[in-house]
């Protein structure tokens, strides 16, 4: 099965064309013609996509935005608008959209980011399951690794240029962070 996907506009052939066009491709979509359906199927579904007009009548593409990742952080969006307003990309960027398209636009590039948007949540949702398992110290960044029967247990640093995504949501110390001794001298508040 695809990856599924909400699409949210007004324009009712729009939604028509693009849902007969994503579902093609392999994709299981779903489709809201208002802000306010589209928040309600997101409340009840999981999407792995969220793709909706920037300019509605009754809530507007940056208030799905803001509402479908207070739900689900992980979740991908892409607004489209049909107005050359590149300080609403921006803005919808900001706030945590992952692309941000004019119309017109061809299907087929759509669903080709769409693709790479789905890939990229399951990549994330892939990652959160490892460092669950592994353990992640939240002060350092060491990974916990679990040795086989007898064998003693050890945290190593994760390789460069890589972050927890987890720290917000699984607070978790290695043994130096526990005793102060893995966390840097000026963090401590003390020498």
């Amino acid at each position: 099965m695809g990856a599924r996907v909400l699409l949210v506009d007004d324009e009712v052939i729009l939604v028509a064309t693009l849902g007969r066009v994503l579902s093609a491709a392999g994709l299981e979509v779903d489709t809201a013609r208002s802000g306010a359906e589209a928040l309600e199927r997101f409340r009840r579904n999981r999407y792995d996509v969220v793709v909706t007009d920037l300019t509605m009548e009754d809530v507007d593409g940056l208030e799905i935005l803001r509402a479908v990742k207070r739900i689900d952080p992980d979740v991908c969006v892409t607004v489209v608008t049909g107005q050359s307003n590149e300080e609403a990309g921006i803005q919808a960027l900001r706030e945590g959209a992952e692309d941000y398209l004019f119309k017109p636009f061809q299907p087929e590039e759509l669903v080709l980011r769409l693709r790479r948007q789905a890939e990229t949540r399951a990549l994330r949702e892939k990652v959160r399951r490892y460092e669950s398992v592994l353990g992640v110290c939240t002060a350092c960044s060491r990974m916990h690794l679990r040795s086989g029967p007898g064998g003693k247990e050890e945290w190593v640093p994760l390789p460069a240029g890589r972050t927890d995504p987890l720290s917000q949501t699984a607070p978790a110390l290695c043994p130096g962070c526990r005793s102060g001794a893995g966390i840097p001298r000026g963090a401590r508040g003390g020498s």
